[in-house]
């Protein structure tokens, strides 16, 4: 898409090659050059009001023309890395990118030229041309390759926040999210950085680097890996584990309070959700503004990908500290153990009990558990699930680790599991469980015990808490799915389950 058109103009070609010869030198061209005067030219002759007007029929055709082409666009398959620029002016945001690799550097030195002419001339509102492109961008398209970025940086170089009102720049970081300079101390860093010539551009990138060291700030929509850390238990609420974040950083400068000073006894609450259903971090922080008076408000802020990515790293890292379990295994045992009863609401000729045969270190355990306590297959496997994970030292047997089970005899899990087998509907599950052997046997109706691997039924079992399924029957129809052809054996009316390893 281009709105642009183009203009005739005439000059001598004698008089054309020696003004180009001059700007040349100057590190320029005639076209550029032109263009800056056709520009300014515009910016004295047009009202404020017009332009605003302009600029808004300009943005909303771009946003027209991204639609179409974000899908058209494939990211993956560039053979050249993008650059991607988020300008902010006059409360205006624009989004573009160019087919080629930028560093802070270039950006730096490109800006202190643009805005040391704009203290020249004060008419010069525009952003610097350079960073125009023709593919101008959407805010969906921006964020997707910022997501990108995150995760494949070979794909897309660099993404830079210019927030010419704040007079911030922002670039991501894809170990620490984002960094944030002022464009003061970002102009000082390039004059230090470019003071001695002869060197390398390695050399030149280091330079600034090392004249920006301890100049990054906290600002809004820019959090970074040293503004995140987190405090206190995680908790589960409604499907979402909630973490709370600790306030060490400039709270006012990230979401726009006012609380850290002595004029008042304003505080904050921070909390990062993640959802356990969908895998991801949600896409808004919940903060809580608790003031001095008693009342309280909600602050809003919502994440950008980086931050969203960057919060995924840190959750991960804290849940493995907490529990020693991963995100994705912590909530599984959560779900399991939220949704457990589902399968049995709504039956009144089933009560809920199931029976269990575990051996384990050669030691065999006939367990009978009720109510809350009563599990189908996938809740057990989900359950020794976790259990391997957090086995550690192997203190606790897994016959320990059930909740609420009583021991039984050997008869009276054998009764049960008959009753199971009659379909007499009495009776939630059976279960035989050999952790020696490796297996995993779950009695089946008529078609008497069915037995796997332990491995293969633990891989269905967590397959079967991907996201988008909403309800445990669901979740179930999925665990038999992802065990069909897994069937080790099969027994026959009158024959007891397999012997033999079986891992």
């Amino acid at each position: 898409m281009s709105g642009d058109v183009q203009l005739e103009l005439w000059l001598h070609e004698y008089k054309l090659d020696a003004l180009s010869s001059v700007l040349a030198e100057q590190g320029t061209t005639v076209a550029e050059r032109m263009n800056d005067m056709l520009l300014r030219l515009y910016e004295e002759q047009v009202p404020p009001e017009l332009q605003q007007e302009v600029r808004g029929r300009i943005q909303s055709e771009y946003a027209s023309w991204e639609e179409g082409q974000t899908t058209e666009l494939d990211l993956e398959q560039a053979e050249d890395p993008y650059t991607v620029f988020h300008v902010r002016e006059n409360g205006a945001d624009r989004f573009f990118m160019l087919e080629c690799s930028e560093n802070l550097l270039c950006v730096a030195n490109t800006l202190q030229g643009f805005l040391g002419n704009r203290s020249r001339e004060p008419a010069l509102t525009a952003v610097p041309k350079e960073f125009y492109s023709s593919k101008p961008i959407g805010t969906e398209l921006y964020e997707r390759m910022l997501a990108l970025r995150m995760a494949k940086p070979s794909k897309v170089a660099a993404v830079f926040d210019l927030d010419f009102d704040k007079q911030e720049v922002s670039v991501v970081d894809i170990g620490r999210s984002w960094k944030t300079y002022s464009v003061k101390d970002l102009s000082s860093a390039v004059y230090s950085a470019c003071r001695k010539s002869g060197l390398g551009p390695f050399q030149y990138e280091a330079r600034l680097e090392n004249s920006l060291t301890g100049k990054a700030r906290p600002s809004a929509g820019h959090l970074s890996a040293r503004d995140i850390s987190f405090a206190e238990e995680i908790t589960e609420i409604d499907g979402l584990l909630d973490f709370y974040m600790e306030t060490n950083f400039d709270v006012d400068a990230v979401f726009g309070t006012h609380v850290c000073t002595d004029e008042n006894d304003d505080c904050l609450n921070v909390y990062a959700d993640y959802d356990m259903a969908a895998g991801q971090v949600c896409d808004e922080l919940e903060v809580d503004l608790h003031r001095a008076d008693g009342r309280e408000e909600a602050v809003p802020y919502t994440l950008n990908a980086a931050e969203k990515m960057i919060l995924l790293r840190k959750m991960e890292a804290y849940c493995l500290e907490q529990t020693g379990m991963t995100l994705r295994d912590y909530s599984a045992q959560l779900m399991a153990e939220d949704l457990g009863g589902c399968q049995r609401q709504g039956a009144d000729t089933v009560r809920p009990l199931s029976v269990f045969r575990v051996t384990q270190d050669g030691r065999t355990d006939h367990l009978l558990a009720e109510g809350d306590g009563a599990m189908d297959t996938l809740h057990a496997a989900l359950r020794l699930r976790a259990y391997l994970i957090k086995k550690g030292d192997g203190s606790q047997r897994f016959a320990e680790a059930l909740p609420a089970a009583d021991h039984i005899a050997p008869e009276v899990f054998r009764d049960y599991a008959d009753e199971l087998r009659q379909g007499a509907g009495q009776v939630t599950a059976a279960l035989d469980i050999d952790l020696d052997r490796g297996t995993f046997s779950t009695m089946a109706g008529a078609d008497g015990w069915q037995t796997y691997t332990v491995s293969d039924v633990l891989a269905a079992a967590w397959n079967a808490t991907i996201p988008h399924w909403s309800d445990w029957e669901g979740r179930r129809c999925v665990l038999a799915e992802q065990l069909e052809g897994k069937l080790v054996e099969q027994e026959l009316p009158g024959v007891v389950p397999p012997s033999g390893p079986m891992m």
